[in-house]
């Protein structure tokens, strides 16, 4: 068993135009081919290169028997890129070959809430799986988007990440697509049916 701790108030010296302050702790055990631990990390007032600014950061992540993983990621107030995000939840939990990664953001225009359902192949080179679950949330519209459906989503050797079909509803309307390339190509091509126009309206 190996324990460590961790506490860098002035992160630049370990990694070069990183600002804030960060404190970890990891508990390891287990033998190399069947590691356990546990690692809890707090982050404050991070910053990078003036290009991202995070208020909080906060994670939590315990992998189990069987390389199976527990995390949670929390993030307040980001800042980047000409945008803010007031929140941030990441949790991935399962093995490689079957887990689950779900995302909640919260901007002050718009929520999102998405869920994946999949696997990795050797060395996470490939992903399959689907989005299960899709919710946006548009409060100044008061609509709210669900996916109709769960939707096939991968990431395939060549780097290609692909879409399948898939379809967005909000009331009697809905926005759907075929099957789509999102990169490194973007092909992607969306119907709207059934839309009111009064819905443009602010």
């Amino acid at each position: 068993r190996a324990d460590l701790s961790l506490n860098l108030p002035s992160p630049d010296a370990f990694l070069p135009d990183l600002s804030g302050s960060l404190e970890a702790t990891l508990t390891a055990e287990g033998t190399p081919e069947r590691p356990e631990g546990q690692l809890t990390a707090r982050g404050r007032e991070l910053g990078w290169q003036d290009q991202l600014a995070i208020q909080t950061l906060n994670l939590d992540a315990r992998l189990g028997a069987g390389l199976s993983l527990e995390s949670r990621m929390e993030a307040a107030t980001i800042r980047g890129f000409g945008q803010t995000l007031n929140a941030l939840v990441v949790e991935a939990n399962g093995t490689r070959d079957q887990h689950t990664v779900s995302i909640d953001a919260e901007h002050t225009e718009a929520g999102l809430t998405l869920a994946f359902d999949g696997g990795a192949g050797e060395a996470w080179q490939t992903w399959n799986g689907a989005l299960a679950r899709g919710v946006i949330n548009l409060p100044e519209q008061a609509q709210t988007w669900q996916l109709e459906s769960p939707a096939a989503f991968a990431y395939g050797p060549s780097g290609a990440v692909t879409f399948g079909n898939h379809c967005w509803r909000w009331q009697q309307s809905t926005v759907c697509a075929d099957d789509q390339t999102l990169f490194p190509v973007p092909r992607i091509a969306y119907r709207i049916n059934r839309f009111p126009t009064m819905a443009l309206g602010p």
